[in-house]
């Protein structure tokens, strides 16, 4: 009996490892990108069937949108939720 008290005090509580409130805003900004930039690319997959739907301003065109749907899929949702998972996993 007196073994596994003495093992349980030498083993941490996993909890108090863990910074929750770090790793919710990391996965929270990254599931806010995952919302926002695939809802870009659907804006822009529509702009084949209806090119003036976006109307003609040179900043809402497919080139320039398209860059902005990739970087923001890859560098704002995939890093910040696999930042966020690291945190998790390695505390």
């Amino acid at each position: 009996m007196a073994d596994t008290t003495a093992a349980q005090d030498a083993f941490p509580d996993p909890d108090s490892l863990i910074d929750r409130d770090l790793i919710l805003k990391w996965l929270y900004s990254g599931l806010f990108w995952l919302v926002v930039t695939p809802s870009i690319g659907v804006t822009i997959s529509s702009l084949f069937n209806y090119p003036d739907y976006l109307g003609t301003s040179q900043y809402l065109t497919f080139g320039r949108l398209r860059p902005l749907h990739i970087n923001g899929v890859i560098w704002g949702a995939f890093s910040t939720l696999f930042i966020g998972l690291c945190y998790y996993i390695v505390p």
